[in-house]
């Protein structure tokens, strides 16, 4: 075979090779962009306000039915008529310190732990309406202002059922061992509450908390 011969399968074979990169490069493209519009969605879906639900109801037993002696104008009702409900999901990370002191107590659910922070990147719009352990409003517009502006007193004037405000974040859950995790927050103004984590397990009753971290209480 001449050289021109040679050369030309050199050139085939450049070209072949050249468009077997572009091919898998192609894929990996539409690979990583279906994986980004994964993390895009903005709906928490029905098993997360099955959790959701749950864990308010475990996270506030301690407050539910209790009397507290406070300013009913500046920190709101002291029964659990109505809660206040962020408009979209809030999330603390946890710390490394926070991870270990859940794993000395139970280091078999570590994947759902950290995904949590993963989950939580991006906030997720709530719908109050699918919460169904509380009557709920959702904070927005001119009550979400007064919120962010620290005005409680104005804020539970127009609404003097309201028992205190709760944000949380998307949980993060296995359906296959049913456990999961969720950041919880609640404060009657803007200086009394807590937050946590919770992991919870469903035993087939419904879900239920195996263990708790605090983050903060005052």
């Amino acid at each position: 075979m001449n050289n021109k011969g040679t050369e030309n399968i050199r050139t085939k074979k450049i070209e072949i090779l050249l468009f077997l990169v572009t091919v898998l490069f192609a894929g990996c493209s539409v690979e990583n962009d279906n994986v980004f519009k994964a993390e895009e969605v903005t709906v928490l879906d029905s098993m997360d306000y099955i959790i959701i639900s749950a864990s308010l109801k475990w996270f506030l037993r301690d407050f539910e039915n209790s009397s507290f002696d406070f300013d009913p104008e500046y920190y709101g009702n002291d029964k659990t008529e109505e809660l206040f409900i962020s408009d979209s999901t809030i999330f603390d990370p946890i710390s490394e310190g926070g991870i270990k002191m859940h794993q000395a107590f139970d280091s078999t659910d570590n994947y759902i732990t950290r995904g949590l922070s993963r989950m939580n990147r991006k906030n997720y719009s709530i719908d109050n309406s699918r919460i169904n352990s509380f009557v709920t409003r959702k904070l927005e517009g001119e009550e979400k202002k007064l919120m962010d502006h620290m005005n409680y007193r104005e804020l539970y004037a127009r609404y003097p059922k309201a028992w205190g405000i709760v944000h949380f974040s998307k949980p993060h859950y296995d359906i296959t061992t049913k456990r999961a995790v969720i950041f919880l927050e609640y404060h009657k103004g803007g200086n009394f509450g807590k937050a946590e984590y919770m992991w919870l397990l469903n035993d087939g009753n419904g879900w239920v908390p195996y263990d708790e971290i605090q983050l903060w209480i005052n």
